[in-house]
């Protein structure tokens, strides 16, 4: 039973993840259109009810007007041709009365039924949807000759003429039916254009609900745009925690940015003093001019590095930063400086348009290129290949490549495929942590050209 229950509501509501006001909207018309139609069909029904009784009620006041004009003379049942009831008495007011004996033998008819199919007795008994009351009188449905007919129907023991006599008094249900039709179609038009005018209503309605989830949006682009530091404390109350929490958020991520920014400066600080020793050290003239310059390539290297991770710390770097940079001279340049570290040099190809700008800062995008060509270097036999097209560039050797089941698990710290040849397992990590904060994404396939690993970048 709970498996059904969920695979019901599964069907009756699908997930949806469209905007608030297309879900508010759509859940809405669904929810009017149910209460209007129930309503038009409730109408409906009280209306065919209410015809119904009010035709009973009719033909019951005729049947007794023409009990009252009955009399007994000589013996005989008398009824006048012409009665007192109008509508008994013209043939094309659809009404029409009888007088039938315990044999359903007709001894009297009005003038009204001088058009009017005979009524045999399998007609009168084939009564239907009969109601009764207790004085004998009975109200239901014939059909005669195609036609509906509300017919009414009273018997009545006549002891000074000893006879049981039934009074029958039919109405043509084509004239109720017609008024029936004629209030449906003014019913449902009418439902119809309210329904019309509701949507437009609560279009207006959600739309003036919404503005304040429209301002919440445009605080946040600001803030985003770094146009200002905070969300605004003049929301509703349903709203108002969710922007204290915010508010919150970004004042702890403010803090601890300061934080990362201090600890980051005091190692900074407490490295300047050791590389200054190195530098100096560089500077003496007995030490072998290959030796010095090595030593000074790998002090700039390390101050280049700290003051990078304190630029990443400081800006902490997100969508926010709206950064591009060209790819092909930064391309050009690290093939030509990373690959001296490797004998022989492989062979890097550069095939970039020169006028391509990838969203990413120089910095950034100096770190991701430098550990992708490296890791190309180190793990491919000797053949490099940067490519780039219009939203993604990537980096392919012709190494072994990397096994499907570890695409994943390459990009976590401290994670090595390879571990015959020297590293730690973070360079990948690096660069995918930079990659997301653009909100860019990096995946691994292999190369169709070289036959080696092949790391795309996309956004």
């Amino acid at each position: 039973m709970i498996a059904l229950v969920k695979r019901l509501k599964g069907v009756v509501l699908p997930k949806f993840r469209g905007s608030m006001k297309a879900r508010l909207l759509i859940s809405s018309a669904f929810t009017l259109l149910f209460f209007l139609g129930l309503t038009g069909l409730v109408l409906d029904r009280a209306l065919v009810a209410s015809v119904r009784t009010a035709s009973e009620t009719e033909l019951r006041l005729r049947a007794y007007s023409l009990l009252a004009e009955m009399e007994n003379r000589e013996g005989q049942l008398y009824l006048p041709r012409i009665v007192r009831e109008e509508s008994l008495n013209n043939p094309q007011s659809g009404i029409v009365a009888l007088v039938l004996n315990d044999q359903f033998n007709t001894i009297w008819q009005s003038a009204s039924s001088r058009f009017v199919p005979r009524f045999d007795r399998l007609v009168v008994e084939r009564m239907e949807n009969i109601t009764s009351t207790a004085e004998g009188w009975q109200f239901g449905i014939v059909r005669s000759a195609g036609v509906e007919w509300y017919a009414g129907k009273i018997s009545v023991n006549w002891a000074s003429l000893d006879a049981q006599l039934q009074v029958l008094v039919l109405e043509d249900k084509g004239g109720r039916l017609a008024a029936i039709n004629e209030f449906r179609r003014q019913l449902w038009w009418g439902l119809a254009a309210c329904g019309f005018t509701l949507m437009l209503s609560l279009l207006a309605v959600v739309k003036w609900t919404l503005v304040p989830l429209r301002r919440l949006s445009f605080d946040l682009s600001r803030m985003k745009d770094r146009q200002q530091d905070r969300l605004q404390e003049d929301y509703p109350d349903e709203l108002q925690p969710v922007t204290d929490s915010l508010n919150m958020v970004v004042e702890a991520e403010r803090e601890q940015r300061l934080r990362y920014r201090d600890r980051l400066a005091d190692l900074a600080h407490s490295l300047k003093t050791p590389l200054a020793v190195l530098g100096g050290m560089a500077d003496d003239q007995r030490m072998p001019e290959n030796l010095r310059r090595d030593i000074n390539d790998q002090v700039a290297r390390m101050d280049q590095v700290v003051q990078y991770q304190l630029r990443r710390a400081v800006h902490a770097h997100s969508a926010l930063d709206q950064s591009a940079t060209a790819l092909a001279p930064m391309a050009q340049r690290l093939s030509s400086v990373v690959v001296k570290a490797y004998q022989p040099e492989p062979d890097v190809d550069v095939d970039v348009p020169e006028e391509l700008f990838v969203p990413i800062g120089e910095d950034d995008l100096l770190e991701v290129l430098g550990n992708l060509i490296e890791n190309a270097a180190k793990y491919g036999r000797g053949l490099i290949q940067v490519g780039a097209s219009e939203n993604c560039f990537w980096v392919e050797d012709n190494g072994h490549g990397i096994p499907e089941d570890q695409h994943a698990a390459v990009f976590k710290r401290g994670v090595r495929v390879d571990t015959l040849k020297a590293g730690q397992g973070i360079g990948l990590a690096v660069v995918d942590d930079i990659v997301k904060s653009y909100g860019a994404k990096i995946s691994i396939s292999e190369s169709e050209d070289l036959g080696g690993a092949k790391f795309t970048i996309s956004w």
